[in-house]
């Protein structure tokens, strides 16, 4: 039932996708967990206030993260979608190209397959402003979220409650 332009589009970038989950991914999880785990233990070992004041930007952050989510896996998802439908006409243009010639469609051909270029643009533009969203709204929380444990860590640091040395650690495993 499909173009074969659009299963050869598929089974290279199921492929090229498996490839990287397998190679990168799995071991990237491990590796960060233990990360996240220890650096937890070293936060809370140094302040537990200024630890859990820390937390404070994590269900602000999910919440983002889980209703944008949602629209970007199904933007790249039409980016996809997309691809696999321009790879499949050109499959078969290029293959049927002497018919195309007998039939004089050139024109037609190309107007079509600008068309589908033009679709894949805008869809991919999409895709990216929800990406860029995303990346922004949570290089905010990031930031204040610093700047706030800065200014509360800079109050512990001049009452005597924490060294300034501790509060550069802090900062660095937070």
């Amino acid at each position: 039932n499909r173009q074969v332009g659009t299963i050869v589009s598929r089974v290279q970038n199921d492929v090229n996708g498996a490839q990287n989950l397998v190679r990168g991914g799995v071991i990237n999880l491990v590796v960060d967990m233990f990360m996240i785990i220890f650096a937890g233990i070293m936060l809370f070992s140094l302040n537990w206030k200024l630890a859990l004041l820390s937390l404070w930007i994590l269900p602000l952050y999910y919440l983002t993260f889980a209703n944008l989510n949602v629209r970007i896996r199904f933007a790249w998802r039409s980016v996809h979608r997309q691809m696999g439908r321009i790879s499949g006409v050109l499959f078969e243009r290029i293959s049927g190209m002497k018919i195309v010639q007998s039939f004089n469609r050139e024109p037609e051909e190309m107007s079509r397959f600008q068309k589908q270029i033009k679709h894949h643009y805008d869809y991919a533009m999409s895709a990216h402003i929800l990406s860029n969203i995303l990346g922004t709204i949570t290089q905010t929380f990031n930031h204040t979220g610093n700047l706030i444990i800065w200014f509360i860590g800079g109050m512990f640091v001049i009452n005597g409650h924490f060294t300034i040395g501790a509060l550069i650690a802090f900062q660095q495993y937070l």
